[in-house]
This record gives structure tokens, sequence and C-alpha cells, in this order.
């Protein structure tokens, strides 16, 4: 089977930085991802296209809560850098408008991530059979999946390795009520309500 090429690698790897620099990154979490580019390609270049969605993304740091971590950003502003067309995402409620996302300090997260800027590899959009290899994301993961690519066949994606409290789930809106809603929102602890995609990665570079 073939694998991906280097040069379309490349291409992207750089279009991915010049989007987030464009919706404000810091410029030394910049700095931090360009330092990362021959391991991405490298071990991106080893995927089959058709056994994946996106090659690689990377993932933006941030703090859940006021609690502020040196080198990362709030969740709230992470949320902003998704944009549909004119839109601008934001920190949402639900769609059913009944479980509010009253303050993301009630966020955690069950796969230990470091407080720095790093990639995950080999993503689909909607892993709904779970394997030793993939692995569901983390809130930070899907804002920073979103922000580069928007995809219309669900109404949102699902952070299946985080929780709001300890029965709900966050979940970044990307299709709903005529893109009314765009940004983070919650659901309930089942992964089949609603037209909600489940991301999931073969790997995360530190």
């Amino acid at each position: 089977m073939s694998k991906m090429n280097k040069d379309e690698l490349e291409r992207i790897f750089y279009a991915q930085l010049e989007t987030i620099e464009s919706r404000g990154c810091p410029p030394k979490i910049i700095k931090h991802f360009l330092k990362m580019k021959e391991q991405v390609i490298e071990q991106a270049s080893n995927l089959i296209p058709s056994e994946i969605d996106v090659p690689f993304c990377p993932v933006i740091p941030c703090f859940y809560g006021d609690c502020i971590v040196p080198g990362c950003i709030s969740v709230d502003f992470l949320a902003t850098m998704i944009r549909k067309r004119k839109i601008v995402g934001n920190k949402l409620f639900d769609v059913a408008g009944v479980n509010y996302f009253h303050s993301s300090e009630k966020i955690t997260d069950n796969i230990q991530t470091p407080n720095r800027p790093y990639y995950i590899i080999g993503i689909r959009y909607n892993n709904r059979i779970n394997t030793e290899k993939k692995e569901g994301l983390i809130l930070k993961e899907v804002i920073s999946l979103c922000c580069q690519s928007l995809t219309d066949q669900f109404q949102g994606l699902l952070a299946a390795s985080s929780r709001y409290e300890e029965h709900k789930v966050p979940v970044v809106h990307t299709d709903y009520d005529d893109d009314n809603y765009l940004g983070l929102g919650i659901v309930l602890g089942s992964f089949t309500i609603g037209n909600y995609g489940l991301p999931s990665c073969l790997m995360r570079l530190f």
C-alpha cells in the first residue's frame, strides 16, 4: 500500500501553523511546533492514507478554569480559534440549554499530556470501534483539530477521553442549527446521543 508523500506532508505542516498563527496562537508555541517538523513528518510518512482522515495536528497547550499555567492559553481563548466562514467559536452551553458549561474547572482529562505543544498523529474523525491502536482524544486535542478542519459529517466531535464533572462528555459543536452553535458544549455520558463523531489518534508525539 502507498504511504504519505513527504512533500505533501510538509505542505500540510506549514499550512496548519499558518492557520493557528493567523488566529492568535502565541509565537513561542509556533516556534515549538516548528522544532518538531522532522519528527512529525517522519512519523506521518509511515501512515496509509486510506486508513486516516488527517495525518497529524498540532495540539495547542491550554488550561481549564482560572488556574493559569505558564506557556499555555485558556481553553476559552483556544475555542475562539475555531472558525467557520465568519463565525467564531465560543465557550457555549449544550444545544438543549439544559446542561450548562458553567466552568472549565470541572473538566478533567483521562489521559496525561504535557503542558507544552505536541502533535497527535494518524487521526480518524469517527472511530467507534475500540482497538488497541486507537485512542479517543481529550478536549484540547479536539479543539485543536477543529481549528484546522471542520467536517460537515457530524454536528460535533466528542472529546471521549475527557469529562465534564463525572458523567458528561465535552463536545465541540461544528455543524448544528445552521451553525448558530460553534464551540464548546457538553452532552451526557452516552456516545450515541446525536450525530457526534468520536475522533481518535494512533499516537501522540511529545
